[in-house]
């Protein structure tokens, strides 16, 4: 789905910042939920996989204005940065919403950053299969190994609570595209999750963010 995109709505910020990322869901779809949720007015720079490849490679990987260029990028003005964490954090505080990473108390914050660390390897456990040509093979060892166990500990993390913490983070965000990615490949694989389930559909219908 790409109907998250929606360009023409009035935004909470004046200045547009640019999202640079390949054109694929991946690391910059949590980030694209973000935008939308907060208001982030911004547009996109998307290299195509086959296509544009070389040209981010060879071309403006090498002119991009910081000493640690890559995808993802965000440019704001002149400033120009990476890391997907870094571009959530700058983008949270710039808009005045540190709520989003968990920032009640110095608790909440640790408690974010633990269940956004949980999620985050399992979003990695599975992408590191996902471009193997054995993916088939490997997908149910995956499954019962990694995946299963450590959606078990969120499920029970859910229990009592509308979002991960309490209240929306992004951690849910990352969340909500693991488990779109999982129903994508088997709906099944999420059938004993009704927690999880139950927050997929909450994302979804934020009002907020167009899916």
């Amino acid at each position: 789905y790409m109907g998250i995109l929606n360009q023409n709505k009035i935004m909470a910020q004046d200045t547009q910042v640019t999202l640079g990322y390949w054109a694929i869901r991946g690391l910059a779809e949590p980030i694209r939920l973000l935008f939308e949720y907060l208001g982030t007015k911004y547009n996109e720079r998307r290299y195509h996989l086959t296509e544009e490849r070389q040209k981010w490679f060879e071309e403006d990987k090498q002119k991009l204005q910081t000493n640690f260029p890559n995808l993802p990028y965000l440019q704001d003005g002149d400033f120009v940065f990476t890391d997907s964490l870094a571009i959530v954090n700058y983008v949270c505080k710039k808009a005045n919403r540190e709520d989003v990473l968990g920032n009640e108390n110095v608790q909440s914050v640790a408690r974010f950053y633990e269940v956004y660390g949980k999620v985050n390897d399992l979003r990695s456990a599975m992408v590191g299969i996902f471009y193997n040509p054995q993916f088939q093979e490997l997908l149910q060892p995956k499954l019962d190994s990694t995946i299963h166990p450590g959606l078990k500990q969120l499920e029970k993390q859910l229990e009592g609570r509308e979002y991960l913490i309490g209240n929306v983070t992004y951690a849910d965000f990352v969340l909500y595209e693991l488990l779109d990615v999982l129903a994508i490949i088997d709906k099944a694989i999420l059938k004993d999750y009704p927690n999880l389930l139950a927050l997929h559909e909450r994302v979804r219908n934020l009002s907020l963010i167009h899916i």
